[in-house]
């Protein structure tokens, strides 16, 4: 492992300490590398081959069965979904809606994920790192009723977005698996990423509860706290876990040995600001990998290194405080909380809620703000929907008009658009 110690690097980045730095590109480490499966054929590959099949038959099981939602949910009462909008944050701007599908809706979706959702190939039991798996439901659905559930869900967002007709929607329905380890599940970036330059906005839907203390939050790292988020969780780190003993000591761990790494708000906007000016948009593009012949691993901080690690020290710090934070109570189904001294966004899963967030700035391009990721999730797992919308073809390529659109479309301070 490298650390660049350049005298441009320690000005820049003054909180990007060697600690900091290097447990950034730990992590990105661990997210890299897998173990090499056996050789297909072998009895060995066939073992590992059962052992996953098992782990992951075990994963879906209580999903198939129908778990219930495990806590009380806001409903879906039928108002249209602009009128149950919850501010959590202004900058960048996050509404929550609650209820915004019901119950019965999110175990539908479930289903059919549990049903026909596949791990990615090379997988391995030995394998610690991230699992998510991932699937395209834009037209994947067997039943003529879950094409109407989906058909239901697309309105429902274009009708937030205030967008019927314009634009692509593309659903993409996810499955965190159950993790010990606490920490992000994929690293932070904005949904400009992998060439998705035509973004402007995410709907956000989550289908099952996860308990803070089970993380899973989608976490804003440069959002600062503000008087009007949903439910604020009570930060002292001190409450016990509702399961076993080490779960408990796995969150306060987490919580300490973050503590020492606490960023301000300048320096997590700062550090945002400073990636998207380079044009990165995830912060593994920030990281440079070398494997020798010898199989040894050489990793560097490359542009944007600093600002990768900086940032991601915040998301920790955030997701790590919340582990361990008491709610004091519930805003419509709303809970949401902020990491050391206000830093950073966390918003906590909760079945039928949705969050929306925005990609792009209302004078177009990146908004350096919304860079976000999600933390491990224990217990069950956790089920979203992500819901991407792109601008309409019409705009694309003209700035002017696309101003325009992103002004248009915008839900600002007040619930309107502009």
């Amino acid at each position: 492992k490298t650390w660049n110690e350049g005298a441009v690097f320690r000005h820049r980045y003054p909180m990007a300490t060697q600690d900091m730095v290097m447990s950034f590109l730990d992590q990105q480490v661990r997210s890299k590398l897998q173990v090499r499966p056996p050789e297909d054929g072998t009895a060995e590959a066939e073992a590992a081959e059962a052992e996953w099949a098992a782990r992951w038959k075990t994963w879906m099981h209580p999903w198939r069965c129908g778990a219930p939602a495990a806590s009380p949910t806001a409903s879906c009462d039928g108002r249209p979904v602009r009128e149950r909008l919850l501010l959590l944050s202004e900058s960048p701007l996050v509404w929550a809606i609650p209820g915004f599908c019901s119950h019965e809706e999110c175990a539908r979706l479930i289903q059919l994920g549990a049903r026909g959702l596949q791990p990615p190939p090379g997988w391995s039991p030995e394998w610690r790192g991230r699992q998510v798996a991932k699937t395209t439901v834009a037209g994947g659905a067997s039943k003529e009723e879950e094409e109407r559930l989906l058909a239901t869900l697309r309105e429902r967002v274009h009708s937030l977005l205030g967008s019927p007709g314009e634009g692509s929607l593309g659903l993409q329905l996810s499955f965190n698996a159950p993790e010990e380890e606490a920490g992000l599940t994929i690293g932070l970036h904005t949904d400009l990423n992998n060439g998705a330059e035509s973004r402007w906005a995410t709907v956000l839907l989550y289908l099952n509860t996860v308990p803070p203390h089970e993380g899973g939050a989608t976490v804003f790292p440069a959002a600062s706290a503000v008087t009007a988020a949903g439910t604020a969780l009570e930060p002292p780190l001190k409450r016990p876990c509702s399961g076993a003993a080490e779960q408990s000591e796995t969150a306060e761990g987490a919580a300490a040995e973050q503590s020492a790494a606490v960023v301000d708000a300048s320096a997590a906007r700062a550090a945002a600001e400073e990636l998207s000016a380079l044009g990165v948009t995830s912060t593994s593009d920030a990281v440079s990998f070398a494997v020798e012949e010898d199989g040894e691993v050489s990793v560097e901080c490359g542009e944007g290194g600093g600002a990768a690690a900086v940032l991601t020290a915040a998301a920790q710090a955030a997701a790590a405080s919340a582990l361990t934070a008491a709610p004091r109570g519930s805003r419509r189904g709303v809970l949401s909380s902020h990491g050391p001294s206000g830093v950073g966004l966390c918003v906590h899963p909760s079945e039928g809620c949705a969050i929306l967030f925005y990609s792009q700035s209302g004078g177009g391009g990146v908004d350096p703000l919304s860079w976000h990721g999600g933390a491990a999730a224990a217990g069950l797992g956790k089920w979203t929907v992500q819901c991407f919308a792109t601008l309409p073809e019409s705009v694309r390529g003209d700035e002017a008009r696309t101003r325009t659109f992103l002004s248009a479309h915008r839900i600002g301070r007040d619930g309107d658009g502009g």
